[in-house]
């Protein structure tokens, strides 16, 4: 007897489980890549009107802090980047990490991008913590390394994580 009344209670259930995603029980997933281009558009905007706290926003308060020299980043930036943004593409190489801790989720998004502008090509690296609750000051952007196309070579790194230094990156100086 207990048997049978064992088998209908797991036949209920699982019908009961397999309707689930049928009525509406969703999970939101964030669009990454969405989130990541409109970081993008907001840097590019910083950047073309030399705005300093529009550009600094984007960093995690973290990385302004740990940064050795912020302030010197964005003057390296602004007179660096040349030209008006023509047009901006992502790669399609992103590498997005997640930890789910008990604690709280951490999402760590390393991003490739192309800009053009009418006088010049850039390539920006961009590790960001879009999402971070396990350390909250982390959250924003972490790395910004901006160089021109033809300086890629010389200046990028085999690993990404040689190149995850806080702020906005500056080659060394030749004296």
């Amino acid at each position: 007897m207990y048997m049978k009344l064992w088998k209908k209670l797991v036949g209920v259930l699982v019908c009961c489980l397999s309707l689930l995603p049928v009525h509406g029980c969703r999970v939101y997933i964030p669009d990454w890549n969405k989130q990541e281009n409109k970081r993008l558009e907001a840097l590019l905007e910083a950047i073309q009107e030399e705005d300093r706290e529009g550009l600094k926003a984007q960093f995690s308060p973290r990385a302004v802090e740990e940064a050795e020299n912020f302030d010197a980043g964005m003057d390296y930036l602004f007179s660096m980047f040349q030209g008006t943004v023509q047009s901006w593409k992502g790669s399609s190489g992103r590498t997005i990490m997640e930890s789910i801790e008990p604690k709280g989720r951490s999402v760590l998004m390393k991003s490739w991008y192309t800009v053009v502008t009418d006088q010049n090509t850039y390539k920006f690296l961009m590790i960001d913590y879009p999402l971070e609750t396990l350390e909250p000051d982390r959250e924003g952007l972490y790395t910004l390394r901006v160089m021109r196309e033809e300086d890629e070579e010389t200046q990028r790194t085999r690993y990404w994580t040689d190149m995850m230094l806080p702020g906005i990156y500056q080659p060394e100086q030749e004296e």
